[in-house]
């Protein structure tokens, strides 16, 4: 299977940290490529992008490894994209 155009576009999107928060990423990559590509239902995918904290380790994994970027850089735009916690 060839590997879509538009996820070496991310990755230097991200590096050159023009990207900030993960749901950024599907202005320029179509969430059905991604739930393709990840072999993951569309509407759980969908839901994870709006939660989240219900991404496995496993899921973003593989999508560092589809977008060749270092793991840690992928969390970091999860992280951004959590709710802040609220103070009592």
């Amino acid at each position: 299977m060839v590997k879509d155009i538009r996820y070496g576009a991310v990755q230097s999107l991200i590096e050159a940290k023009r990207i900030q928060r993960f749901k950024d990423i599907f202005e320029y990559l179509p969430k059905t490529v991604v739930a393709r590509d990840l072999k993951l239902n569309y509407r759980s995918f969908v839901s994870k992008i709006n939660a989240p904290h219900r991404w496995t380790i496993q899921d973003i994994t593989r999508m560092a490894d589809l977008m060749e970027l270092e793991y840690t850089r992928l969390f970091e735009l999860i992280i951004a994209d959590l709710p802040a916690k609220k103070k009592r």
